[in-house]
């Protein structure tokens, strides 16, 4: 249990840093990506160099996971900072804790208490995503010749024509009838 010991309340503040952070650079790629000619924003979008945009999308992603998380950080650097026993307490028992000082520092000093440590968040963040999401997409771009498969053709469509259906003859059953019948019977009496 030692090594796992803030485990849990680094998973509350990393989890939605990370969801946040990759919603926004993916939203933001999609957005330049996904244009269509003649469209609103196409034009003013089209026009940013895409090393500009990547560099934009990078700290607009940054911003945004630094906001959506901070209030988790700050309980997750609260706790460690002030001795919380964690070890002893297991996964329900850090879940509970780590929810406790959020309510107690909110009842102490108000909900900006969960934003302490904002603006040094935001300074380191912000420039290191810029350059994060600069570095990914020009690797992307740089090895696109090597690693993009060729484009796939549309297969031409298809008219559906009625095969002709073939049915295979049918067997006559025998018809039995009166002479039948006695042919029959005096085949067994013999």
């Amino acid at each position: 249990a030692g090594l796992y010991w803030g485990f849990l309340p680094h998973c509350f503040e990393a989890l939605p840093h990370d969801v946040s952070e990759m919603l926004v650079i993916g939203c933001l790629k999609d957005l330049q990506t996904g244009m269509r000619p003649g469209s609103t924003h196409h034009g003013w979008i089209s026009s940013i160099p895409l090393e500009a945009f990547d560099l934009a999308a990078g700290a607009a992603s940054g911003a945004a996971a630094v906001l959506v998380s901070t209030p988790f950080d700050t309980i997750k650097t609260y706790m460690q900072t002030h001795g919380a026993e964690l070890g002893s307490k297991g996964l329900i028992g850090s879940a509970k804790l780590f929810l406790d000082n959020g309510k107690r520092m909110v009842q102490k000093k108000g909900v900006g208490a969960l934003y302490y440590g904002l603006a040094p968040r935001l300074l380191q963040q912000v420039p290191s995503s810029m350059l994060c999401w600069w570095a990914v997409h020009a690797t992307v771009r740089t090895l696109a010749p090597w690693t993009t498969l060729p484009a796939v053709k549309e297969p031409s469509p298809v008219v559906a024509v009625a095969a002709p259906t073939v049915t295979a003859p049918r067997r006559k059953k025998p018809v039995r009838g009166v002479k039948d019948q006695a042919d029959a019977g005096e085949q067994k009496g013999q």
